[in-house]
């Protein structure tokens, strides 16, 4: 792209910056079409579809069990439909190749590490969360409650824990660490880590959600960079989901006092975890240091240049206005 003149006279260094900085530009401002369009196709499918749906369910007057079913299947579509598209056709246009995607076989002592450190990250989220629920809490304003209910049909609860447990760890893995991180490394991977770690955490358009889902993009962009393979991050966002799931399900039928209990019991066990996870790490001294960016800009100004376009602060903007209407006054 423009490393090659990086270590030329001054003119030729001159120019190669002004060459990542507008390729940079341009990327940035693809990147938040492809967002937008996201945010539209799954509020699209989230009304005018969803409303079609159960107009269609109540005119065929169907049972509970079908309807659950209908609905997670359904939960389905709408990550093929609203998620893969707008990233699928992103990646066309920067001519991304998907066998550019980092595939490299992770290894197991280091994969478990990784996701220990990642869950470790995750619990020291929870006092973030909390600070920040209280902030708001100041205004009238509360995060909407997202309960994990496992449905009664055996069909619908199956598709239930993939909708929750496999299916964002493949799609989000696939489109945030995979697409977007990738297409954004020639500007540095601490660069690519921290945008697509906002980017991931936004997606999740409400606050209870924001600072774990930022903190869980940190960890998982940056293990997927160091293992250079995006099954570490599928495999440790699965193995995230899968345990939320499965204390969401055992509290189920608990009082707010149990519901708590499980609460600390995961804020404990994923606390351990991390400090398991760091243990290894440096006990095998390994470096942990990410590559040395080999982009003519300086790391703060990749990121003012990327946060100062237009379309980047629209996106920002719509963001806000989303967050808003997913409090509960």
């Amino acid at each position: 792209m423009w490393y090659g003149q990086m270590n030329g006279p001054d003119g030729q260094f001159d120019r190669a910056q002004q060459a990542a900085r507008r390729g940079l530009q341009a990327r940035g401002d693809l990147l938040s079409l492809a967002l937008l369009m996201n945010l539209a196709l799954l509020y699209l499918c989230q009304t005018v579809v969803a409303w079609a749906v159960v107009w269609w369910i109540r005119r065929m007057g169907l049972s509970t069990g079908a309807v659950e079913v209908i609905n997670e299947l359904y939960t389905m579509v709408v990550y093929g439909a609203a998620f893969l598209p707008p990233y699928l056709l992103y990646a066309r246009v920067c001519r991304l190749p998907f066998r550019s995607l980092p595939s490299a076989r992770p290894y197991p002592p280091v994969l478990a590490a990784g996701a220990g450190v990642t869950l470790g990250m995750s619990a020291s989220s929870f006092l973030l969360g909390l600070g920040l629920n209280l902030f708001f809490a100041l205004f009238g304003l509360y995060p909407m409650d997202i309960p994990l209910t496992l449905p009664g049909n055996p069909l619908a609860a199956v598709l239930f824990v993939v909708n929750i447990a496999l299916l964002p760890a493949v799609v989000e893995e696939l489109i945030f660490r995979g697409i977007v991180l990738q297409s954004l490394r020639p500007w540095g991977d601490g660069f690519a880590v921290a945008v697509s770690a906002v980017l991931f955490a936004l997606l999740h358009r409400n606050t209870a959600q924001f600072p774990n889902a930022l903190l869980m993009g940190v960890a998982l962009g940056y293990f997927v960079v160091k293992t250079n393979s995006l099954w570490t991050g599928m495999l440790i966002h699965l193995a995230n989901n899968a345990f939320i799931l499965l204390l969401a399900v055992a509290s189920q039928e608990m009082g707010y006092l149990g519901q708590l209990a499980i609460q600390g019991f995961q804020m404990a066990l994923y606390g351990l975890a991390g400090i398991l996870g760091v243990w290894y790490l440096w006990h095998r001294r390994l470096d942990l240091r990410l590559p040395a960016s080999r982009c003519p800009l300086p790391q703060r100004e990749c990121l003012s240049v990327y946060a100062t376009r237009p379309l980047t602060l629209v996106l920002l903007a719509v963001f806000c206005g989303v967050f808003f209407l997913n409090f509960s006054r």
